[in-house]
């Protein structure tokens, strides 16, 4: 891609369109390197994106880097809930709202996004024959609004996408949000 650029535009709460200096690296940005938004929208629960990593790519070392971004992080926003998953679902134009807030975040504005909606996650795991994992914790949690039921047992397993769909969206560890990012 072409370096990122110094500006970022994106549309306010009132529709206006807006344009905002971003700090980054851009000047002085390594060849063969690229960046990438990964997001999950949560279709379930209004369309929040409740996975949100930004992910590097050197090409040249072929290295890749994960950082995790808490759904719960806080930003400064006009809204009543200043959390960094609601973003998305705010702007007609989410992506580019998200990758603003990231990019105060982090320093640089991601040059590429990948948006998993929960029904692909299903499907790609179930297309590469399931992963292996350790679970944790057993987990136990029905919720009939959202035809949620989670029902695992501790330890090594090969989860198909049904299954680990219920992974991720288990909520109850006693370490809270930080443990299921873990």
């Amino acid at each position: 891609p072409t370096p990122t650029p110094r500006t970022t535009t994106y549309i306010d709460d009132e529709g206006n369109e807006v344009e905002e200096e971003i700090p980054g690296l851009a000047a002085n940005r390594k060849e063969q390197f690229y960046t990438f938004l990964l997001v999950g929208q949560d279709t379930f629960g209004g369309g929040n994106t409740d996975t949100i990593m930004v992910a590097t790519y050197d090409t040249k070392n072929q290295n890749v880097s994960i950082m995790s971004i808490p759904r719960d992080t806080m930003i400064n926003a006009s809204w009543d809930i200043k959390k960094i998953n609601s973003v998305y679902s705010r702007y007609s134009d989410g992506i580019g709202a998200l990758k603003t807030q990231i990019s105060r975040l982090v320093g640089f504005t991601p040059d590429f996004y990948v948006k998993v909606e929960l029904s692909m996650f299903v499907e790609l795991v179930d297309l590469v024959g399931g992963v292996e994992f350790y679970v944790p914790q057993d987990m136990n949690y029905d919720d009939d609004w959202q035809d949620l039921h989670i029902h695992l047992e501790e330890g090594l397993q090969v989860l198909d996408g049904e299954s680990a769909m219920e992974l991720v969206r288990f909520r109850r560890y006693a370490e809270g949000d930080i443990k299921r990012v873990q």
